[in-house]
């Protein structure tokens, strides 16, 4: 009994250290990853307010795309200017591009994605770190 209560504390200390280490991005607090219409993308939201877990967050938003499939997301650095797509959404079909920054994927489960975003656009920096429950999306994918 004494080793469980003991490993117990352990695993309590731990999460409360992990926890402060946690730093969503200023004003984007909420966050979601679903797979996207086109075959082999994941999607990543970090939004300003809460959206209902099926639908798209309201602008002002970053949306993260990353050329893998959900199945297939791995930890590891990505560039935010080529291959992955971080576009910072400011209205429909308006986004900003970034300048330079990284995308990283600290680990990727069947619930969640957990990661940090390091993104230069030309008057901004977003900056700080996600856990992203996955998600399904109401949306019609229209293929030709």
């Amino acid at each position: 009994m004494r080793l469980t209560v003991s490993s117990l504390s352990t695993l309590l200390i731990i999460l409360a250290a992990c926890g402060d280490a946690f730093s969503p991005p200023a004003g984007l607090q909420f966050s979601a990853a679903s797979q996207t219409c086109w075959p082999g993308e994941t999607e990543i939201d970090l939004a300003q307010q809460s959206f209902a877990p099926a639908d798209f967050p309201t602008a002002p938003y970053v949306q993260l795309l990353i050329p893998q499939t959900p199945a297939d997301l791995r930890a590891g650095k990505r560039p935010a200017s080529s291959g992955t797509i971080a576009r910072y959404v400011t209205g429909p079909d308006q986004f900003v591009r970034p300048d330079s920054g990284r995308v990283t994927i600290r680990w990727a489960n069947k619930l969640m994605v957990s990661g940090s975003v390091d993104i230069h656009y030309p008057t901004m920096r977003v900056v700080g770190d996600f856990h992203a429950p996955w998600v399904e999306r109401r949306f019609f994918c229209a293929y030709n």
